[in-house]
């Protein structure tokens, strides 16, 4: 387990994650992720077992998939080239590092309930082949049971397909953070499937002519420990506009003034 994990983002997106009330970090559809079909790529492969388990029909389980998740992604690596280059245009962006236990705190106040309420799931992504699927599903399932408990059931099982990734994405050594919002599944009289939306807390945003839905998490301030700024950004500069942010907030994020440093990434 990792002390801190990490966030790569823009400088402009700390004015909307840094607020008075805690550290709000975006959790976007999976549809709009850089790999738009890896949550159906893992339900291809491991759908007859689903529909088996839970005796629904190949239409209703694909219903279901349309509305699940929502995700943040975390990385175990800091100041990783890698992900500078990935998500904050080659090194023109910040990292946000993070207490991991703070985070998996939050998550365990929000886990599956028998409610109607969102959950949410906090677990390292698990890389497969395809021929390797079904081993690295229970591989990811042990995973999750070894840290929630009660967590059978489809709602539970869909989940778990997030933390399964395709090997090709192994260089982004991802941690995440997902929020469940479909977890009220109905049965008519008849025994039909019928997946209810819950759309509270639902929000959108344009990105260039892509409507993005996602859904905003917060944080506990102390949650957030470092900042790094990106190696193609002028460090004193940034610090400035750093710095007028978290004076905004008085002493909420004090304690980070003394925690913006430079990338290291060509450094010698």
């Amino acid at each position: 387990m990792c002390a801190t994990i990490c966030h790569y983002t823009t400088t402009q997106a700390l004015n909307s994650i840094l607020r008075r009330d805690g550290v709000y970090l975006w959790a976007t559809h999976y549809e709009h992720l850089n790999d738009p079909n890896e949550h159906i790529w893992t339900q291809g492969a491991i759908k007859q077992f689903l529909m088996d388990k839970y005796k629904i029909t190949e239409s209703d389980l694909t219903e279901l998939y349309s509305k699940y998740p929502y995700i943040i992604s975390f990385c175990a690596i800091p100041d990783y080239m890698n992900m500078w280059r990935l998500y904050c245009n080659d090194g023109h962006g910040i990292m946000l590092e993070f207490d991991y236990n703070e985070i998996f705190k939050e998550s365990e106040k929000h886990k599956r309930q028998t409610n109607n309420e969102d959950w949410d799931m906090f677990l390292g992504v698990t890389y497969s082949s395809l021929k390797d699927l079904n081993k690295m599903f229970s591989v990811a399932k042990r995973a999750y049971t070894q840290l929630y408990e009660d967590c059978d059931g489809i709602e539970n099982d869909l989940g778990v397909c997030t933390f399964i990734k395709n090997e090709d994405y192994n260089i982004e050594d991802e941690i995440r953070y997902v929020r469940m919002k479909e977890n009220d599944i109905l049965f008519s009289e008849q025994g039909e499937c019928i997946p209810y939306e819950n759309k509270d807390g639902i929000l959108y945003r344009m990105r260039e002519a892509e409507l993005i839905s996602y859904t905003e998490i917060k944080f506990i301030p102390s949650a957030i420990k470092k900042i790094i700024v990106g190696y193609r950004l002028n460090f004193e500069k940034t610090c400035e506009g750093i710095h007028a942010i978290l004076n905004q907030y008085g002493d909420v994020y004090g304690h980070l003034k003394d925690n913006i440093v430079p990338s290291q990434i060509g450094i010698i």
